[in-house]
């Protein structure tokens, strides 16, 4: 099945899923890094300062959360997720970041137990374009 969505649709989706997801956001600046939490009060991101020379400010989106908003896409457009993180970010905290990393594409092997015993996920790395 192909699905076409415009970069406005795609966008406007994100944003109402980072609404309903993660809301208002609150922080708390550490040394070398800013705890990003979500209306709940739970540790959602963090952004790590000046990590490198390529990047100033990197959001790092923790695995339980990139997991759990890849189930509502219909299409998973990495670039244009990590754009739209950066942007939602801003828009919350007022705090300008660079770059982001997340994982996705999470599977799972059980035991017999049906504990999980193993995990596999690819990383995406997204470097802003400076305008």
């Amino acid at each position: 099945m192909n699905f076409k969505i415009s970069k406005l649709q795609y966008d406007s989706i994100v944003k109402k899923l980072f609404a309903s997801f993660i809301g208002n956001i609150t922080f708390d600046k550490q040394d070398d890094y800013i705890e990003l939490f979500d209306n709940g009060g739970d540790n959602f991101a963090d952004i790590w300062k000046n990590e490198s020379k390529r990047c100033k400010k990197r959001i790092h989106l923790h695995i339980h959360k990139s997991e759990l908003m890849e189930k509502f896409y219909p299409v998973f457009r990495k670039k244009m997720f990590a754009k739209s993180l950066i942007n939602y970010v801003y828009e919350k905290t007022n705090i300008k970041c660079d770059c982001v990393t997340f994982e996705y594409d999470t599977k799972y092997v059980y035991n017999d137990d049906g504990e999980v015993i193993d995990m596999t996920y690819k990383n995406y790395k997204y470097k802003r374009k400076k305008k």
